[in-house]
């Protein structure tokens, strides 16, 4: 109960804020607006609150301040923005029944997905989850609950050799504060999540018809993103359901639409959204900043007396938060303040001083957070130049052809890239489009030129703010073609090749709750564990993304699943091969347990039927603490007992 009043607090803070951002809202763009800073601003008081006071004192005061600044500032604070209640669509624009009919199926079905995700716990005390959330669930979950337990705030990654925190950690942090209040997952960590899904889904459409101003290309915009995927495999996907049948289209599909043709283009909400947390936080929060430099810049062209002091402090606040949200997502915003002050210069040789005000604020937040991120994170080899991104499976494609791999995957969207500026030169649309466009042209080229962290795939995270950019424009050249019948079939098609990909993977094979994170048994020794390890205990565990102990014990481990790299020093694979030796009971495993430092040994009997742990050393060398639900438990600082 808490954890949700919590939550509607964060909203309300969220909503006075956008009170006094001076421009008009419609009631639904402003009440995700709200989410969407609330759920990021808040987060960052409670941080802040609990480094310098603990989190005894800090939920408390925090709470309170938030509470306190809410209501003062609904009774006493005048709203400088404007609430309309006028619809998007109207009569002669597009027929409403067609905007309401797509936009509500896909809506449902987001939130089903959402809603399916995280089943924490079912009805046997076992942990499942969507396939594509099984990779990336036990990540979230551990620094959820990391930050869920203990008077102070710890920013160590308890995931590798006690390393300093260095991921985007805020969303999780945020469902931390929550689980302080409840003991509920869903609530903790599902409910934000579902909140924050459908905030951007609404600003993807509004931003989408503030920008080009018709309801018909923001809703073509928000169709192509919502729906996207690779043309080459909604081919494939289309030939096998109609000539052998659903059930062969079913099993070619099985957990994941990839695995029919390999290709790594996914359906934006499947593969970013609802898995990276922090992809889903932060993009919302990027939609209200472009929206208030868009409001800013045609502030300037009207000449209207309106203080924008103010503004350009609030926004230049919500900047500087971006960094420990997600990173990607604030490189993309540098890159589009870069290329504005840079136009806006050409085009008018002046820029407002509170545009610089905000850069400057920006600037100040951004780069203490930077720094600790990159400090020790972006080491030699973190990151390469390449000629062209491509790939299969996950993994850098080599044998194909450059132009062919990205026109087979996403289709009308790469003549949008080559030749888009003629269209739209055509159309003489608006600069502020000309930058969305210009911007995303940009950050493909360079994402095709350079991989930015150790796992190949990751790039995919500029590619998807570079297409959703290219879709907007895109958005506005076939509203304008679909308003002639020929046009309108055109448009047709184009849509349909680039949705249905996306349709077949929400709609029609959405992903399964055939993958068990956690048994019951595994949450129960999980949570013992928490009780029978000491605070200062640094465990030896083996290879295993959803441990439960990394998941539920908050124990400091030297290394959890070695498929999270990128999280880790440039020294890894030395800590690996150390581990396996641990792990195995080698010669020198005695001397290098002494040298890690580490106080306990736990793992599965699994783990040691297939092999990875040799059982008998541990009993032989050292203490047994418990043998419980399936885990072994050691204190690698005791010897063994002669007489058990």
């Amino acid at each position: 109960m808490w954890a949700v009043l919590l939550q509607i607090v964060a909203i309300a803070s969220g909503w006075q804020i956008v009170r006094q951002l001076p421009w008009t809202w419609r009631y639904g763009e402003a009440l995700a607006a709200s989410v969407a800073i609330g759920f990021t601003v808040v987060p960052w008081v409670y941080l802040i609150a609990a480094l310098l006071f603990g989190w005894q004192v800090a939920m408390p005061l925090a709470s309170a301040v938030l509470l306190g600044a809410t209501i003062l500032s609904q009774w006493l604070t005048r709203p400088h923005a404007r609430f309309i209640r006028k619809p998007y669509v109207s009569r002669g624009d597009l027929r409403q029944w067609i905007v309401w009919l797509t936009v509500a199926c896909g809506v449902l079905t987001i939130v089903s997905l959402v809603i399916t995700s995280y089943q924490f716990p079912t009805t046997n005390g076992s942990w499942l989850s969507n396939g594509n959330v099984w990779g990336d669930g036990p990540l979230h979950v551990t620094f959820a609950n990391q930050f869920a337990h203990g008077n102070n705030v710890d920013l160590t990654l308890h995931l590798y050799e006690k390393l300093p925190l260095r991921y985007p950690f805020m969303s999780d942090f945020w469902s931390g504060v929550l689980m302080r209040l409840t003991s509920s997952w869903i609530i903790g960590l599902m409910l934000p999540s579902l909140i924050m899904m459908l905030a951007l889904l609404q600003l993807l459409f509004s931003f989408a018809h503030r920008l080009l101003g018709s309801a018909r290309a923001a809703w073509l915009s928000w169709m192509m993103i919502v729906f996207s995927g690779s043309l080459n495999t909604g081919v494939a996907l289309t030939g096998i359901l109609f000539n052998k049948g659903l059930e062969a289209y079913n099993a070619a599909v099985g957990f994941s639409v990839s695995n029919v043709t390999g290709d790594d283009y996914l359906n934006f909400v499947y593969s970013h959204l609802l898995p990276q947390r922090s992809f889903l936080f932060a993009m919302p929060l990027l939609i209200v900043i472009m929206t208030a430099i868009l409001e800013l810049y045609r502030h300037q062209k009207t000449k209207k007396s309106v203080r924008w002091w103010p503004t350009a402090i609030l926004i230049g606040i919500l900047g500087g938060l971006l960094p420990l949200v997600h990173t990607y997502t604030f490189l993309v915003l540098v890159g589009l303040l870069v290329m504005a002050t840079i136009g806006w210069w050409v085009t008018r040789r002046k820029l407002p001083p509170e545009w610089w005000l905000m850069l400057g604020i920006i600037a100040l937040l951004a780069a203490p957070q930077l720094i600790w991120q990159f400090n020790s994170a972006y080491y030699g080899g973190f990151g390469h130049f390449i000629a062209g991104w491509m790939a299969s499976n996950y993994e850098a494609a080599t044998n194909e052809f450059w132009p062919w791999w990205w026109l087979r995957n996403i289709g009308w969207l790469f003549v949008m890239i080559i030749g888009g500026w003629y269209w739209l030169w055509q159309q003489r649309v608006k600069p502020e489009i000309w930058l969305i466009y210009v911007a995303g042209v940009a950050i493909f080229v360079v994402a095709n030129l350079y991989v930015f962290q150790p796992t190949y795939w990751d790039n995919m995270k500029f590619f998807e703010y570079a297409l959703w950019f290219i879709m907007l424009a895109c958005g506005v050249v076939l509203a304008r073609w679909s308003r002639r019948l020929p046009g309108m079939l055109v448009v047709i098609v184009i849509m349909t090749s680039l949705t249905v990909t996306g349709f077949y993977t929400l709609v029609l094979s959405g992903p399964k709750l055939t993958f068990e994170l956690l048994s019951s048994s595994d949450v129960h020794f999980g949570n013992d564990l928490r009780r029978l390890l000491p605070h200062s205990a640094y465990v030896l565990v083996t290879d295993r993304h959803n441990s439960p102990v990394t998941m539920l014990s908050g124990a400091n481990v030297l290394m959890s699943y070695s498929g999270w790299y990128n999280l880790y020093g440039n020294n890894w694979p030395q800590t690996l091969a150390d581990r396996t030796t641990m792990l195995s009971g080698g010669d020198n495993a005695p001397a290098l347990i002494k040298q890690y430092g580490l106080t306990h040994a736990v793992f599965s009997d699994d783990d040691v039927l297939d092999g990875q742990v040799k059982q008998a050393f541990y009993s032989a060398h050292y203490q047994q603490v418990t043998h419980e639900d399936g885990w072994w438990v050691y204190d690698l600082q005791k010897p063994a007992d002669p007489s058990t």
